[in-house]
């Protein structure tokens, strides 16, 4: 959900243009010899090219008989077998779905609701239509919806993970108590990818006269899609004095499981130390760079908390990473040069605050420790964790069903605290951008470094690259921070096979889009799409 209020963040907020930086054998041997000794077997014939007799062929009795249906071959599976056809139930007579199923798709209920519209439910959709047939009425993936609600025994209300929210008023409170049961039924957690509504489209439309919307379909799964590292690379120029150089450590994911298999590293930093690093860090998620500034070569990289815990634990390895940050970034000064000729030392910009910082510690986790990286400063950001994040998104999505004319209406979407963790987020994120943009690198990490660590990461490039701000750059910028950097969009997005941790939940995406709402009310004419654009991402990540 995208809120239509504006934040005051001129005063910390200052998008960068292009202009702030300059542009940057045939068949041989024993096979053969067997293939001229035994000729090739003709192909079995398909299921639409088996004969059927003649009638001039038949006799009499079988002149006047069916001709029998030849059997499929054994080896063949048919749609049918695996997702069989789902039988269609009426609560009345005449009622009618509303839409047109797609491949696979097929209507189990069909009810009428008060206002005289229609309420209907497949394997893959909630589709309300109202009584005016002009109106095309609302489907909801079944997939996007968080939790149905009963409401005054007759209001059924449709919670989506997105924000969005459906109403739907029944007769009586058993019609509304049943729909309530079908949809609970309908969400119940699947197993495994076959159980998935993707599966069954699939099988089915192998076998189904191609539409306009599978073509579609087929044409965007073919095109050809650039992956982002090495035209990012070479576009930044991180390989152009050599400071910085790309491994392939984590090339079998041995390394890092949640990182992508090629990463940047300083040049004069190893790979066995890359290993010794990854054993200090959670989750072995090391300190990697994702954007260089083209004009002073600063560059912004992210990481996961330190592994210190109550002992003070420390690496050499992991001091001697940071510290070569600082060197390859003075090495690698473009032709815009701070305005002094100091070194100016890393800035570790840690998202929590400093008391859960040191709280992580009993659990082995901790902050790096100043006297132990002299080249560096720790600023905190003391951001809210996904628990809080979680809290305020329930209680802002209420909210916003709610007529906005109440008179306490703004007052109580200040008490959710939702704009001010959106407000959070930009701050930091221009802590990093004014940082980055003055000369200085940066390395931001949060805890496990993949929720609040994407955020500031991905909001700071969108202020300081105007390509990001961009279609292509914008499909780039989420591809590789928060794809392949390891965001749990299954945990986060309620996604997962087998039993859920609810408290694995958390709209972090959905807030990042919202951040990025907020900055293209502040410049709409900087960015190449507008907020249609964000709510279709929320809607695929929601349903994904």
């Amino acid at each position: 959900m995208l809120i239509n209020t504006f934040l005051d963040t001129e005063d910390f907020v200052h998008l960068y243009y292009p202009e702030d930086e300059p542009a940057a054998v045939q068949g041989c041997g024993a096979g053969a010899r067997m293939a001229s000794k035994y000729p090739p077997r003709p192909p079995s014939p398909e299921y639409s090219q088996v004969v059927v007799p003649s009638t001039s062929e038949m006799g009499d009795r079988e002149r006047y008989r069916a001709p029998p249906q030849p059997e499929p071959p054994p080896h063949r599976v048919r749609a049918a077998d695996l997702y069989p056809r789902l039988r269609t139930h009426y609560d009345e007579p005449g009622l009618d779905a509303g839409f047109t199923p797609i491949c696979g798709e097929f209507v189990q209920w069909v009810g009428r609701t008060t206002d005289g519209g229609t309420i209907a439910m497949s394997n893959y959709r909630l589709h309300v239509q109202p009584r005016r047939r002009n109106d095309p009425g609302a489907s909801i993936p079944l997939r996007l919806i968080d939790v149905p609600e009963i409401r005054d025994l007759l209001h059924l209300i449709v919670l989506c993970k997105n924000g969005r929210q459906l109403k739907c008023t029944f007769t009586t409170g058993d019609q509304c108590i049943e729909w309530w049961r079908r949809l609970t039924t309908a969400l119940a957690p699947i197993g495994s990818v076959q159980e998935t509504f993707a599966a069954a489209y699939a099988a089915w439309a192998k076998e189904q006269p191609p539409t306009s919307v599978h073509r579609a379909l087929m044409r965007a799964s073919q095109s050809p899609q650039r992956h982002w590292f090495g035209p990012e690379v070479e576009r930044l120029g991180f390989t152009a004095k050599g400071a910085w150089r790309v491994t392939a450590a984590n090339a079998e994911y041995k390394l890092c499981s949640s990182y992508p298999p090629l990463l940047v590293v300083p040049a004069s930093v190893c790979d066995e130390d890359l290993d010794s690093v990854a054993r200090f860090r959670a989750m072995r998620r090391i300190p990697a760079v994702v954007w260089r500034h083209r004009g002073n070569g600063a560059v912004i990289a992210r990481s996961s908390q330190p592994e210190v815990g109550w002992l003070g634990w420390r690496s050499s390895e992991d001091e001697r990473l940071l510290a070569a940050f600082v060197s390859a970034c003075n090495a690698d000064r473009g032709m815009q040069p701070p305005n002094n000729n100091k070194q100016l030392k890393l800035l570790i910009v840690d998202a929590r605050s400093y008391a859960s910082a040191v709280t992580n510690r009993a659990r082995g986790g901790g902050c790096e420790c100043q006297q132990y990286y002299p080249a560096a400063d720790i600023q905190f950001m003391c951001l809210p964790n996904i628990h809080h994040v979680r809290r305020s998104f329930q209680q802002m999505r209420t909210l916003a069903a709610e007529p906005s004319e109440q008179a306490n209406w703004h007052s109580n979407l200040e008490r959710t605290l939702w704009l001010q963790y959106v407000s959070g987020v930009i701050r930091a994120s221009s802590v990093v951008a004014r940082a980055v943009a003055g000369g200085r690198p940066v390395l931001v990490h949060c805890s496990d470094g993949w929720d609040r660590t994407p955020q500031i990461v991905a909001a700071a490039q969108l202020i300081l690259d105007p390509y990001y701000r961009t279609l292509e750059g914008f499909r780039t910028l989420i591809e590789r921070e928060w794809l392949d950097f390891g965001h749990k969009f299954a945990d986060r997005c309620g996604h997962q096979f087998g039993p859920e941790d609810p408290n694995e939940r958390s709209p972090i995406f959905l807030q990042w889009l919202d951040v990025v709402h907020q900055m293209m009310l502040q410049f709409p004419c900087s960015f190449e799409f507008n907020e249609a654009y964000l709510v279709s991402y929320s809607f695929i990540i929601m349903d994904s």
